[in-house]
Parts: structure tokens; C-alpha cells; sequence
């Protein structure tokens, strides 16, 4: 990928920046493949479905149906299977596929919790972020080792591109210790040359949390910012209710105010569902040990 705009559309997408990412798309007249993928993925991650679903019709036979199958998955994950199947089939029918149909395949299984069906379609490629989204997979399944060897051949090929950086600096997050200063540095270089963004921030606060900064204000300044700028995010909220804990002497309510968000917002996450169930099981425990005073006994 050479063409300048279409670097500046394919960096705002990977660091979150996804209205950016849309707005350089949308200055693009002529018809690009690369350009249309950044900007349907980017309403895809900003949750705007039905534009995807009005704009690529489920008769196209090009690879932005891709886009559609995966907007049709996050609309009804009950689909899974069926869907799955079509990018199965797209994949195994050719060697001379457009390496999106393998990013969705793979990014659909790691939904799915189905890490090995992930490596499994991404294993071979050569692609940088086939080859980041196999470092996600590594670092998620606690195989660091494996996670480094596609690091370095990612490193060999591009060393400065950003999906290369990025999986550094998740690496660094991953090993923890005086790594987390160096993953810092890269977020907020991004920060600063790109632009900001909520994965940015978020990525940032997790490096100063781990580094045990909890009462730093840059600390807090970094959630407060990405709650303004998406208030609903899962990730925020999470790493927000922790440092409220850390830091706050009415945790309490702080805490309380944005679970009950938390809540509301993300009912499906693996957190709240954790919590619900929590919640049930101390319920049940104080059912069965209410005090009951003894019955008075008459003569």
C-alpha cells in the first residue's frame, strides 16, 4: 500500500481513529477497493450496521460482501455458523483471494473464542495484519514465544509501518515490567504524529496502571478523555472502575455509578455476565441463611 491517502486511511483505522479514517475515505471520488474496506470496516467498529447493509448488496460478488457477512454477524452472532461457512469456502476455493476475506474469517473465530480456527486461516500469510492479528491470538493465548517469532518477521519486513509497531507494543504490554515505559512511548508517539483516539487513550491509561501510576492525574486524564470521546466504551469503563478503586475515597459510588453503566451499556460482556451470575449466587446464599427467630412456644 503506496499511495499516500490510502497509508493515512489504513493508520487511522488501525489506531481506532475510525470517523478519521471515514472522512479521508469520503474525499476519495474515484473507486478504491482498499479505500471502500478502511471505511466499512471503520462503520462496522462504530457500530453503524445498517449503512453497511444498505450500501454493499448481498448479490455483489466482489470482496466487500465480506464486510456485509461480517455486519450481518455482529447483528445476529446466531449466524456464525452459516456465515462462517461462505468465508470457508471463499477461502479454500482459491489461493488468489483478497486477504480481507481472511482478516474477517479470523477476526469472526476470535469472537467466537476460537483461537486455533483463527491461526488456522491466517497460517501462512505474509500479510502485516494477518501477521498482527496472529500476535493478538499468541499474546491472548499466553504464547509469548510464538507470538515473537512473527513479531520478528514482521519487524524484518517493516519495522517502522504501524501494524508492526503496534504488535510491539502489545508485546511490551504482555511482558510487563520496564517494557510498559516502552510501550508508552509508542502509543503516545502514535498520539502525537497521528491523532488521538480511544484505543490510543485506553492503551495508554493500561501502561500507566501497570506501572502502578494510580494517582498520576495523566493517569486518570487518559480514561476521562476516552470516556468523552466514547462513553460507552467497554475497555474504558473497565480499566475506570479498577483505578476509581486504586485512587478514589468514594469508590463506592464511583464504582457502583459506572457499573450499573457497565451494565446497561455492555449487558453481553464477559464481565457483566460474571457479575450477574455473582450477584445471583449471593443472593441465593442470603435466602438460605436469613435469620428466622424462633417461633414463640404456647402451653
Amino acid at each position: 500500500m503506496t499511495d499516500p491517502i490510502l497509508v493515512d486511511i489504513s493508520n487511522a483505522f488501525y489506531i481506532g481513529n475510525y470517523q478519521h479514517c471515514i472522512s479521508l475515505a469520503e474525499k476519495i471520488k474515484k473507486p478504491l477497493l482498499e479505500k471502500d474496506i478502511f471505511m466499512y470496516r471503520s462503520y462496522l467498529a462504530t457500530n453503524r450496521f445498517r449503512i453497511v447493509l444498505d450500501e454493499i448488496s448481498p448479490s455483489d460478488s466482489g470482496d466487500l460482501l465480506s464486510i456485509r457477512l461480517f455486519a450481518d454477524y455482529l447483528m445476529n452472532k446466531n449466524k456464525f455458523a452459516d456465515l462462517i461457512e461462505i468465508f470457508e469456502k471463499k477461502i479454500s476455493g482459491s489461493d488468489d483471494i483478497h486477504i480481507v476475506w481472511k482478516v474477517i474469517a479470523s477476526i469472526m473465530y476470535i469472537q467466537e473464542n476460537q483461537l486455533e480456527e483463527a491461526l488456522r486461516i491466517l497460517n501462512g500469510t505474509n500479510d502485516l495484519e494477518c501477521q498482527a492479528i496472529q500476535v493478538y491470538v499468541y499474546l491472548k493465548m499466553c504464547r509469548l514465544d510464538l507470538a515473537k517469532k512473527i513479531l520478528t518477521a514482521m519487524s524484518e519486513k517493516n519495522d517502522d509501518d504501524t501494524l508492526t509497531q503496534l504488535a510491539q507494543a502489545w508485546m511490551n504490554i504482555e511482558i510487563g515490567g520496564e517494557k510498559l515505559q516502552d510501550a508508552h512511548y509508542i502509543f503516545d508517539d502514535f498520539k502525537d504524529k497521528l491523532s488521538s483516539s480511544v484505543l490510543l487513550l485506553n492503551n495508554l491509561a493500561v501502561c500507566a496502571i501497570g506501572q502502578h501510576k494510580f494517582s498520576e492525574e495523566e493517569t486518570a486524564n487518559y480514561l476521562r478523555d476516552g470516556l468523552d470521546k466514547e462513553p460507552n466504551n467497554y475497555d474504558l469503563l473497565v480499566n475506570y472502575i479498577f483505578l476509581s478503586q486504586q485512587t478514589d475515597k468514594n469508590a463506592e459510588v464511583t464504582v457502583n455509578r459506572y457499573l450499573s453503566l457497565l451494565k446497561e451499556t455492555c449487558k453481553n460482556s464477559e464481565l457483566v455476565d460474571e457479575l450477574s451470575k455473582k450477584e445471583t449466587e449471593f443472593d441465593r446464599l442470603c435466602q438460605n441463611f436469613t435469620f428466622k427467630p424462633a417461633e414463640k412456644v404456647t402451653s
